[in-house]
């Protein structure tokens, strides 16, 4: 919210999946892994937005759950 994106349920859904499946083992740390679980979706939101010719303000803030991922890149 504080970099003004949006995320979809089915995003929203895919990241609590991903955050509940990381170990969480003594050198864990969720706010390092939540940063780049978010900087990976959005360089995969770039990629999937270059072949869209005048994305609109609402697609250019929206998360959708092929942003998200299986993993860290």
């Amino acid at each position: 919210a504080a970099s003004s994106y949006t995320v979809t349920p089915e995003a929203r859904e895919r990241l609590v999946q991903l955050l509940e499946a990381e170990p969480r083992d003594k050198g864990f740390g969720n706010a390092r892994h939540s940063r780049n679980l978010f900087e990976a979706a959005i360089a995969r939101q770039a990629g999937r937005l270059v072949a869209i010719t005048n994305p609109t303000n609402d697609q250019l803030l929206e998360l959708l759950p092929e942003d998200i991922g299986d993993a860290l890149p």
